[in-house]
């Protein structure tokens, strides 16, 4: 089932490493479309390769899974080993290559938004309403897990919101980060609490020094 991600417009800056220099990426999301995917249709069309590798951003490491162009994990795991347990849980023993420049092009694909690469979350149908609304969040902004809660029709079932929040398979460009506890506090972010910081700090100073427009 698709289903259309519609958000403000969010810039954002990587910094990608090349050979003699950095090219700092500024791009803009306006839409992205999360397709529902069970495991076995994840299998089924990743079943030559899955390829892994990591792209270097202006929050650290980002370690990228995909197929084609077809993206279905993002995070900023610390190490190899982590990465390639992720994919495994997610998709069962399939065959996973690294390419760390090939992760490098798909990354600024993202960033650039021309459209030739989506998001494929797997996930239940109500984490996927979940990650729909994070995609919601206006740039620079921030929102409480009960409002969350509310906007997806289950007021009731905050902790379950917030399980499936920290469940996000795609850092930054689902961006959970854009969730904080309704007394103010940053709560938690399974990347860590600094990194959350972070991220909302930019977005927040990017907003601010009127970088962030609509096209």
């Amino acid at each position: 089932m698709n289903f259309l991600c519609e958000r403000n417009f969010a810039w954002y800056i990587a910094t990608v490493f090349t050979r003699n220099s950095i090219l700092f990426c500024l791009y803009t999301i306006k839409n992205e479309y999360l397709r529902r995917l069970s495991t076995n249709e994840i299998k089924k069309q990743f079943m030559e390769k899955i390829i892994y590798g990591v792209a270097d951003t202006l929050f650290g490491a980002c370690t990228v899974a995909f197929s084609q162009d077809k993206v279905f994990s993002a995070g900023f795991y610390c190490d190899e080993k982590r990465t390639v347990e992720e994919i495994f849980r997610r998709v069962g023993k399939v065959v996973a290559e690294r390419d760390d420049l090939k992760a490098t092009e798909i990354t600024q694909e993202l960033l650039s938004n021309t459209g030739r690469v989506s998001l494929h979350p797997n996930g239940s149908e109500f984490q996927q309403k979940v990650w729909k609304a994070l995609c919601e969040i206006p740039f620079g902004t921030t929102t409480a897990y009960s409002e969350i809660a509310a906007k997806i029709g289950k007021p009731k079932s905050i902790r379950a919101v917030a399980n499936a929040i920290g469940t996000n398979p795609i850092a930054l460009f689902i961006p959970c980060h854009r969730v904080i506890r309704i007394d103010g506090s940053l709560g938690g972010y399974r990347w860590g609490v600094d990194l959350k910081e972070k991220i909302l700090e930019w977005e927040q100073s990017t907003l601010k020094n009127g970088n962030n427009r609509q096209l």
